[in-house]
């Protein structure tokens, strides 16, 4: 039977799916070549269409249709590591996006085989294997990874905790084994990237046992000093020997301001500034922050603050005025003067700038 003699409804199926085959073609090619679906883009923006398109289609060979080859540089790094394919990476003609490709893909993973691949350096001529390694064993808390640096030091101290604190003792470096001691009493990683609370608690309580091991004195007060803060314990602040300072202030942060007699009995400036701000502030008393030395314009200025809004000074707007005007810094004097309500045409003239002043009388 030849054409003409089919039936209508035969043709018209016949046309129908020859021109659905036609379309799903089509769709096919517009939807997986760069060049056709980003079509009437230009430079930028049809770079940034086909780096899009590789990702949404997953279909990495889009990339070839960018502009220039720094662009299909970026292309295929870009859809590796929202991928991890790291076999995308080889197409990475510039060193150090090839680098990063594969760096960020073995981080991602927590593949160290990965970080192998990688061969450039940085500014400083550390090598991004080295980093990736680094990195790869911090965030997924593999220690036998820093075994495969050549200067593991640095990644020891990443990658210790009180469970394993005998990795300290792989590290030659001093200044590093301190570090690493530091590390597991106040910031052990392994603790951060578990979420690991208990951990980070059993890591301070082991204080008296690590902080000890910290060689440089200064180091070893802040190891007792940041474990008082944390464990809120001001008897750990006996143990800092080396800065009298350090001492000091790590008691001062426990004083409670109910007796200025504290303050005179410090033996430093500053210590006695803070302790002076401290009693000001939490008992509105002006002569305690009249005691603090001039130089300290941050502390007093708190302090003046602080009184100027105490509940027994506040109802009292000509004492909160000249508690404002012994603030020597402009700005948090007419701070001050700004939180005082119904001020004068007169007051309102203490204001340092114009359009301060300005405002101030249009509310009078």
């Amino acid at each position: 039977m030849v054409w003409k003699e089919w039936p209508l409804w035969i043709k018209f199926g016949i046309v129908s799916l020859f021109l659905i085959i036609i379309l799903i073609i089509l769709l096919n090619i517009f939807s997986n070549t760069g060049s056709v679906a980003c079509l009437g883009k230009g430079g930028d923006t049809k770079d940034s269409c086909i780096t899009s398109l590789a990702y949404r289609t997953k279909n990495p060979s889009v990339c070839d249709d960018a502009t220039s080859q720094h662009s299909k540089d970026i292309c295929y790094n870009s859809y590796a590591i929202r991928t991890n394919e790291e076999g995308v990476c080889q197409k990475v003609s510039e060193i150090k996006l090839k680098d990063n490709c594969y760096s960020v893909i073995a981080v991602n993973t927590g593949d160290e085989n990965i970080c192998k691949k990688v061969i450039g350096a940085n500014e400083i001529g550390t090598m991004y294997k080295e980093i990736c390694f680094s990195d790869v064993a911090s965030k997924h808390q593999k220690p036998y990874v820093c075994d495969l640096m050549q200067e593991p030091n640095h990644c020891y101290t990443k990658v210790v905790s009180v469970d394993n604190p005998e990795i300290c003792e792989r590290i030659t470096d001093q200044h590093y084994k301190d570090e690493c001691y530091m590390n597991i009493v106040i910031d052990p990683y392994k603790c951060k990237t578990s979420g690991n609370m208990g951990c980070y608690e059993k890591g301070l309580n082991s204080y008296d046992t690590y902080c000890p091991k910290i060689q440089d004195e200064s180091d070893r007060d802040k190891c007792y000093k940041e474990v008082s803060i944390r464990l809120n314990d001001p008897n750990i602040c006996n143990n800092i020997n080396y800065n009298p300072y350090s001492k000091e202030t790590c008691f001062l942060r426990y004083y409670d301001a109910d007796d200025i007699s504290y303050c005179e009995a410090l033996s430093f400036e500053q210590s006695k500034a803070i302790c002076y701000q401290k009693y000001g502030s939490k008992n509105g008393d002006i002569s305690a922050c009249d005691k603090i030395p001039s130089e300290y314009t941050g502390i007093s200025k708190t302090c003046y603050l602080d009184a100027s809004e105490h509940e027994k000074n506040i109802e009292n707007k000509d004492l909160r005025i000249e508690i404002c005007k012994k603030i020597t810094k402009v700005f948090y004097r007419d701070t001050c003067l700004a939180r005082i309500p119904n001020k004068t045409s007169e007051e309102c003239k203490l204001f340092s700038k114009e359009e301060d002043i300005n405002y101030c009388l249009a509310n009078v």
